[in-house]
């Protein structure tokens, strides 16, 4: 699934930027496309068209109503222009608008190749990624964690007997559900966004915010866990 993209904004490569108004991933085409090709910081080449799509049969681009500037070492600009053109671009319409069902299906080593890539091309979902691969290891850790707290609960005797303890386990188990959305949404556009209050100084000592944000349920619940079982009478 790969909906329309608005305003998109990427380095496709060391020195190379792509901008399209809008990008549709399923149609493979866009509006409004400006390429810029930079070298040691100075501008070299500047492609802009109305209209970009991708010939898949080929593999290049078809551009409608183009624009190239260009300028050599001596600062001289050269323009040309046209109503159409037949080229070969260094990205893909995978690296525009990538298929979020396809993030799923990657294996860690994969994904984690992807983040790379998508951490150069400033991808602003780049926060959804990398709590994707958190989320790998700590879910199943959650499990144990889990397990730690159900035999604290149940060396503690109620009254009411089991089922207390069946109550309290579910109860705990919807606010760790909930917690973790909230964290997680946090990481987005919150408190540990790398806008947010808590953000900034995470990254300073080199921890990623939404990384953090996945294992902060953990962290919580293991410790409740943890203070369960040491103060419940063995």
């Amino acid at each position: 699934n790969r909906p329309i993209s608005q305003k998109m904004h990427r380095q496709v490569l060391p020195g190379h930027y792509v901008y399209f108004e809008t990008f549709s991933g399923v149609r493979e085409s866009g509006y409004q496309m400006t390429y810029e090709i930079f070298e040691d910081h100075k501008l070299k080449s500047k492609l802009s068209a109305d209209f970009v799509r991708l010939d898949t049969a080929t593999g290049r681009w078809r551009l409608d109503n183009y624009r190239l500037r260009t300028l050599d070492e001596n600062g001289l600009e050269q323009i040309s222009f046209g109503r159409r053109m037949d080229t070969a671009l260094a990205f893909t319409s995978e690296q525009i608008a990538p298929k979020l069902n396809s993030i799923a299906t990657m294996n860690s080593k994969e994904l984690s190749r992807f983040i790379a890539q998508e951490e150069l091309t400033g991808n602003e979902n780049i926060a959804s990624y990398q709590m994707e691969m958190q989320r790998r290891t700590s879910y199943p850790v959650s499990s144990y964690v889990f397990v730690l707290l159900a035999v604290a609960l149940a060396s503690q005797k109620k009254r009411g007997g089991l089922g207390v303890n069946i109550a309290i386990g579910l109860v705990l188990t919807a606010i760790y559900i909930f917690f973790m959305q909230l964290s997680e949404t946090f990481a987005k556009t919150g408190l540990l966004s790398s806008e947010g209050l808590l953000g900034g100084p995470l990254e300073w000592i080199g921890i990623q915010p939404a990384e953090f944000a996945v294992w902060i349920p953990n962290i919580v619940f293991a410790s409740i866990a943890l203070w369960r079982y040491n103060v419940a009478p063995k």
